[in-house]
């Protein structure tokens, strides 16, 4: 075989390195989105109510039926009711959709992340 030359094997072997490293660096930058967007919208979360936004959290990326999946959340028993319904907010620019409205804000943010990031590792 010439010096530049790989057998199947090989380069399914390479393919096969190349996805998991594009897996591992979708988790982590996932990881990273998902802090941000919690952060972004504690600063959006209700204050009328104690403790919501204490109560923010992420749950770590991981692979789930073929997807990778990273979840921000609020656990609170009135979070839901708090980010669907209209109400009068005691403090301007809080209140209603405070996940979706940062999530809808950044979303090319995330998107060009995300592509950077495997951009990076495919290029490895």
């Amino acid at each position: 075989m010439a010096k530049n030359e790989i057998s199947f094997s090989q380069l399914a072997k390479k393919f096969s390195k190349m996805a998991d490293d594009v897996e591992d660096v979708a988790e982590q930058a996932l990881n990273v989105i998902a802090e941000d967007l919690l952060s972004e919208s504690i600063d959006l979360a209700p204050l009328d109510e104690g403790g919501l936004r204490e109560n923010g959290s992420v749950d770590p990326a991981t692979k789930i039926g073929g997807k990778i999946v990273a979840k921000v959340g609020y656990d609170k028993e009135y979070a839901l009711r708090r980010h669907e319904e209209f109400y009068n907010a005691q403090v301007e620019g809080t209140g209603r959709k405070y996940l979706e409205i940062p999530t809808t804000q950044n979303a090319q943010k995330y998107v060009n992340y995300l592509a950077e990031k495997i951009g990076d590792a495919i290029d490895d």
